[in-house]
């Protein structure tokens, strides 16, 4: 079994501050990439949107994924679709599309580009209780716990995942891996699953 993993602490992440609120780099693929310079294969953050209407940065050639983790989220993509989002609902979109955002929220992010493509979703764990997850082969998965932390076993080996930290799992095996997740703190707890993956001709 070939796993890759890394465990993402709070003090390796820094805010910055944007007009509408402050945006936090959890992860970016290759790890030396640059995403002022548009130069990275995945990118994942979360942001606070604390004015009540903005608009996104254009983005040619990035898919974009968004989730709400708190608040209402209206999203009005000029000439396509035109979205309300409720916590840990999911909006796809392409970044070259003329985007405002309605809401004050704090948001989940997954951006992808070149053949890199990604999927995002929400479990709740209430405490106490188990679940399961399956990570495919060849693919990237990270966990996010949003409300309280999450304790993670994978092949033995179990992982203390605080609130607001980020694991990352590569799985560059030829089989399926289970992952067990336990909610030992709060009543319950949503945990954001990103999975990437390359989509090859």
């Amino acid at each position: 079994m070939q796993l890759n993993i890394k465990h993402i602490t709070k003090d390796q992440l820094k805010p910055i501050k944007w007009s509408g609120g402050t945006s936090t780099e959890l992860a970016i693929h290759p790890e030396n990439a640059s995403y002022q310079d548009r130069q990275f294969n995945w990118r994942l953050s979360t942001a606070t949107v604390e004015v009540e209407e903005s608009n996104f940065t254009s983005l040619p050639g990035v898919q974009r994924l968004i989730m709400s983790l708190s608040g209402d989220l209206e999203l009005k993509h000029k000439d396509h679709h035109h979205i309300h989002l409720k916590p840990f609902q999911v909006d796809c979109f392409s970044g070259d599309w003329i985007t405002q955002s309605f809401g004050k929220v704090t948001d989940f992010n997954l951006m992808t580009q070149g053949d890199y493509k990604g999927v995002l979703k929400a479990i709740s764990i209430t405490k106490d209780h188990q679940e399961y997850i399956h990570l495919s082969p060849h693919c990237t998965t990270a966990l996010y716990p949003v409300e309280s932390g999450i304790t993670s076993t994978i092949a033995h080996e179990t992982y203390i995942l605080n609130k607001d930290e980020l694991l990352i799992i590569e799985n560059d095996s030829e089989e399926d891996v289970s992952v067990l997740l336990e909610n030992k703190i709060n009543y319950q707890t949503h945990i954001i699953i990103s999975t990437i993956s390359i989509s090859y001709p």
